[in-house]
């Protein structure tokens, strides 16, 4: 199942609710949202991208105020999506910026990394090695 991260930048401060997960401060700085697409990749990103959507997944509501900067792409049949997010938030400068954020349907602590500066692919894959 294909895994992706999308990289985003928030410019200022944005405080909103996001859904049961209630209201939160989002800081200025980059996020890293993690997820898999079981049911199409390109048209998943496509919604992330997309400013104007019916908010009915977390991250919709962040990708309605944040700026992508890129996607990170696995198109392996093996999903992951948790390992990454616990790579990602194992990461130098991560910090998990909301609780349970992304992980509904599985016992991660979220799958949204909070970063001031830009983070890499690369890294990534130097802390999966």
């Amino acid at each position: 199942m294909p895994t992706y991260a999308l990289v985003m930048r928030l410019e200022a401060p944005e405080e909103m609710s996001i859904g049961a997960l209630g209201r939160h401060v989002f800081r200025a700085g980059y996020y890293v949202y993690v997820g898999s697409a079981a049911r199409g990749l390109w048209p998943r990103l496509a919604r992330h991208l997309r400013r104007q959507k019916p908010l009915h997944w977390h991250a919709d509501y962040l990708t309605t105020v944040a700026t992508p900067v890129e996607a990170w792409i696995d198109l392996s049949a093996e999903d992951r999506e948790c390992l990454w997010a616990r790579l990602l938030l194992q990461s130098p400068g991560a910090s998990l910026p909301v609780r349970g954020f992304g992980a509904s349907d599985c016992h991660c602590a979220g799958h949204l990394a909070f970063f001031r500066v830009k983070p890499s692919f690369e890294a990534l894959l130097t802390h999966e090695g």
